[in-house]
């Protein structure tokens, strides 16, 4: 099986910022992309024990819940946006 997800996301302004948004591509695969003024980040996979991963990758990112409470099949990649330091 091949899989092939071209994403293309532009929330540059202000009234884009707190976007989320979530996509379920090919094979069961999930990708949510969420942002807030700090953060703009992408999880592909599986999160489980939350009924919102859009709220709950700022809220890790943001430093307001202990990333080991993550559980899943996932891949986040994250980029804070005032140091310009990508993250995995």
């Amino acid at each position: 099986m091949r899989l092939t997800l071209d994403c293309c996301y532009s929330g540059r302004g202000a009234n884009d910022r707190g976007r989320r948004q979530s996509v379920s591509v090919g094979g069961g695969c999930r990708l949510v992309v969420a942002e807030d003024d700090s953060w703009l980040a992408w999880l592909v996979g599986e999160l489980y024990g939350t009924d919102s991963p859009s709220q709950t990758i700022p809220e890790v990112l943001d430093g307001n819940r202990e990333p080991d409470t993550l559980s899943g099949h996932f891949l986040l990649l994250a980029r804070n946006r005032s140091s310009d330091e990508w993250h995995v």
